[in-house]
């Protein structure tokens, strides 16, 4: 390797030299971790007490947090509840945490539960407007960053397009997020808009 690709810059030098940055970001992943864990517990008193429309096919899988170090290079943790992935049938809602970016919340469907619920997600064009969702358009659903090759706002589609989009693209994803400097609120806002998507596809 040539040693001039190796060299560490002043920067470089003063943040391997201290760890204190490194225990500041670990006691902050702890946190997003208790707030996801929190935000779990509200998401499941909810959806016991509220009841589930009976032509929902609510997935039973318990509820998940995954993390990881390197999304586009950067920090993350993701709570799904409700999961379901298989090859023929998709149904998830994913509360996902990015370092230095945002928090957001995202229903995802494909397959069955795609085509069980387009329409009732079609009939609600004018709520995802108000809230300012945005629909993927990639052709890979496991993208999560909220840049224009990946998703668009809903309000730049007709009703028309909107709902003959979530028939026939190859997946469902729609995500509206929080920025990170609304901390305090993350909770009450994210569980807001899980109660909405799920009494969404609900009917």
């Amino acid at each position: 390797m040539d040693a001039a690709k190796i060299q560490l810059s002043e920067e470089e030098k003063g943040l391997i030299s201290n760890g204190d940055w490194i225990l500041t970001k670990n006691r902050v992943l702890a946190k997003v971790n208790g707030l996801l864990a929190d935000l779990m517990a509200r998401q499941q008193g909810w959806t016991a007490t509220a009841g589930m429309h009976p032509g929902m096919a609510f997935p039973d899988a318990p509820p998940k947090i995954s993390r990881g170090e390197n999304y586009q290079g950067l920090p993350w943790m993701m709570l799904d509840y409700p999961r379901l992935f298989t090859p023929a049938d998709t149904f998830a809602i994913r509360c996902f945490f990015w370092w230095g970016n945002f928090f957001s919340i995202t229903l995802q469907l494909a397959g069955a539960s795609q085509e069980r619920y387009a329409a009732r997600l079609s009939a609600a064009y004018e709520q995802f407007c108000d809230r300012h969702y945005l629909v993927a358009i990639a052709k890979d659903q496991w993208l999560h960053h909220d840049q224009p090759d990946n998703y668009i706002p809903v309000e730049g589609m007709t009703e028309d397009t909107f709902s003959a989009h979530l028939r026939t693209h190859g997946f469902a994803k729609l995500m509206t997020s929080v920025p990170l400097s609304k901390w305090d609120a993350v909770p009450d806002l994210l569980l807001s808009e899980y109660r909405f998507l799920l009494e969404t596809v609900g009917g």
